[in-house]
C-alpha cells in the first residue's frame, strides 16, 4: 500500500511538473508580448481599432494561463501532501505547492540532503579530485561523484553556498530560487512561518548589533525555509508510510525543537 502511495505521489509530481512548465512558459511569453504592446502602442487611443485586436490576444493568452492553473488546482487535490499541509500554510499557494512538488524530492533521503539540494547548507568544501574534476560538495566525499577518482584536496568555506567559479555547484539553481519565492510568499502573506521569520531576525539583530541588516534577513529566510522543508519532509514521509529521521541537530544534539507538521497547520488554522 506504502509503495503504491509513493507511485501515485510520483506520477502526480510528473504531470504537476509539465504542467507548471507550461504554465510559466505561457505566462513568460504573455507578459513579453504585453509589454512590446504596450510600448508600440504608446499614446494610441484605447478604442484604436488595430490596438483593441492586439490586445484582445494577450486576453486569451490570459485565459489559457487560467485554464491551466485551474488544472494543476484540481491535480493538486489528489496528493495528501497537499490536501493535508500545504493547502492549510498560510503564504503557500497553489502554483508554490505545484511547483514544490514537481521536483519529485526523495523522501527516502534524509532531511540533510533536501536542504543540500536546495543549497540551505551552513557551510560547505571545495573539493578537486587526481583528475583535475572540480565541485563544490555539502561535505567531503569518499571519491569524485563525476569520475570516481581519489579525492585530491577539499577546503572547507563556512559560509552559505555560493556559485565559485571554475567548480560546479551541488544544488538545484531552480530549486533555490524556489525557496526564496516561498521565503518571501511568508514574509509578505505568512503567518506561523512569518512569525518564525520575525523571531529569528530580531534575535540575530540583537546577538549581533553590527551585522548588516540584508545579512541578517537571509539568514533569517534560510532559517525559516529550514523550518518549512523539515515539516514538509516530515509530512511527505508519514503520508506515504515512509520512516525518517529528524534532522541530526534535532534528533541527536537536542539543539532545537521542530514541532509536528500537524501542530503547523493547527496554528494556522487558529
Amino acid at each position: 500500500q506504502n509503495a503504491r502511495r509513493y507511485e501515485a505521489m510520483t506520477k502526480t509530481a510528473k504531470h504537476l511538473r509539465a504542467m507548471v512548465d507550461t504554465y510559466e512558459a505561457i505566462q513568460k511569453e504573455r507578459i513579453s508580448a504585453e509589454n512590446r504592446l504596450r510600448a508600440m502602442f504608446q499614446g494610441v487611443d484605447e478604442t484604436d481599432p488595430l490596438r483593441q485586436s492586439f490586445f484582445e490576444k494577450l486576453t486569451q493568452l490570459q485565459n489559457l494561463e487560467k485554464a491551466i492553473a485551474r488544472d494543476i488546482d484540481k491535480l493538486l487535490k489528489r496528493e495528501p501532501v497537499y490536501t493535508e499541509f500545504l493547502h492549510h500554510v498560510k503564504g503557500i499557494g497553489a502554483l508554490l505547492s505545484a511547483r514544490l512538488i514537481a521536483l519529485e524530492l526523495d523522501p527516502h533521503k534524509n532531511i540533510s540532503s533536501w536542504w543540500a539540494y536546495f543549497g540551505l547548507t551552513p557551510n560547505y568544501y571545495l573539493v578537486e579530485c587526481e583528475n583535475g574534476d572540480k565541485f563544490m560538495s555539502p561535505k567531503v566525499p569518499a571519491q569524485c561523484k563525476y569520475c570516481q577518482a581519489k579525492i585530491k584536496n577539499a577546503e572547507f568555506v563556512n559560509e552559505a553556498p555560493r556559485r565559485k567559479k571554475g567548480y560546479k555547484s551541488f544544488w538545484n539553481p531552480h530549486a533555490r530560487k524556489l525557496v526564496y519565492l516561498i521565503s518571501t510568499s511568508f514574509i509578505k502573506l505568512g503567518k506561523y512561518y512569518r512569525e518564525v521569520y520575525k523571531t529569528k531576525k530580531e534575535a540575530i539583530l540583537k546577538s549581533d548589533p553590527n551585522i548588516q541588516p540584508i545579512r541578517a534577513d537571509a539568514r533569517a529566510r534560510r532559517y525559516t525555509v529550514k523550518l518549512f522543508l523539515s515539516h514538509y519532509y516530515q509530512a511527505t514521509c508519514e503520508l506515504n508510510g515512509i520512516p525518517y529521521t529528524l534532522p541530526y541537530s534535532i534528533e541527536i544534539l537536542k539543539h532545537d525543537s521542530l514541532i509536528h507538521w500537524k501542530e503547523v497547520v493547527a496554528r494556522e488554522k487558529a
